[in-house]
């Protein structure tokens, strides 16, 4: 998958393309998954899953959510910018519009990575 927007800066820039991985095992915070998009069913979104069901996340607006079963709350990395859409817009995504899981940043070569989890750094989207 080619990242096009600035949602994920700085972990993914446009430009960059990342292995989708098909095959993975049950979601868990702090990974990188494509879905896809609520809003427009036509488009795929890469976003960070920052609670799962049974959690309580946070909205835009600053309320609480608690996420239902078999769903999951996504963030983008970059929380600065205004025009993001992910679950502090459009809600939980549910588990079937899962695509895949973000696995390896393959292209350009110079930034070639494995994709880590950040599961530290959600703790402020959980309550």
């Amino acid at each position: 998958m080619s990242i096009s927007g600035t949602s994920m800066l700085p972990t993914l820039v446009p430009g960059d393309v990342v292995w989708i991985s098909k095959i993975f095992p049950k979601p868990v915070t702090g990974d990188i998954f494509v879905f896809t998009a609520p809003p427009d069913p036509t488009k795929n979104h890469i976003k960070r899953i920052v609670a799962l069901e049974g959690d309580t996340a946070r909205t835009k607006q600053g309320g609480r959510v608690l996420v239902p079963k078999n769903h999951i709350w996504v963030v983008s990395d970059n929380l600065k910018c205004p025009t993001v859409l992910d679950s502090r817009a459009y809600g939980p995504v549910n588990c079937g519009l899962i695509v895949g899981k973000a696995t390896c940043l393959i292209w350009p070569p110079s930034r070639w990575s494995i994709l880590k989890d950040r599961r530290n750094d959600e703790k402020a989207q959980i309550l």
